[in-house]
């Protein structure tokens, strides 16, 4: 029995994270883009046990992809005050298309692959993505 609840709980929140995407989605077609700029915001909750010097390198990465992507304008990475096992990271791009070439490129595809290893367990990642005001 519950393997089967572990079963249903995942296909559950595949189903919520599908829609919840598909909403933002369509609220973004919908939403006046003129001076405005797209967010993408991460929070990366990392196990104890991982070594700093995978978070960097990770780090490294991200930080890398805005002289690589067009309309990416800028990658921000800080460490909570509170958890040094809380990270966040923040992008900030023109449009859309921009936000798409980032997914696209070839350094964005290769992170979960080359860090599988610091996604073990206690990993947890929070996304939010909004257009700002600035």
């Amino acid at each position: 029995m519950k393997l089967y609840t572990s079963s249903l709980r995942g296909w559950l929140l595949a189903a919520a994270c599908l829609m919840c995407y598909s909403t933002f989605a369509l609220a973004q077609n919908q939403a006046p883009k003129e001076g405005k700029i797209l967010k993408n915001v991460f929070i990366f909750n990392f196990g104890e046990n991982v070594a700093t010097t995978g978070i960097d390198s990770l780090k490294a990465d991200f930080l890398s992809l805005p002289a690589l992507v067009d309309g990416m304008v800028s990658a921000e990475w800080g460490v909570d005050l509170k958890s040094a096992q809380k990270h966040s990271l923040i992008l900030t791009f023109t449009t859309e298309e921009a936000q798409q070439r980032y997914g696209n490129h070839p350094v964005h595809k290769a992170i979960p692959t080359k860090y599988a290893h610091l996604l073990k367990e206690g990993f947890k990642m929070e996304i939010v993505n909004f257009w700002a005001v600035p």
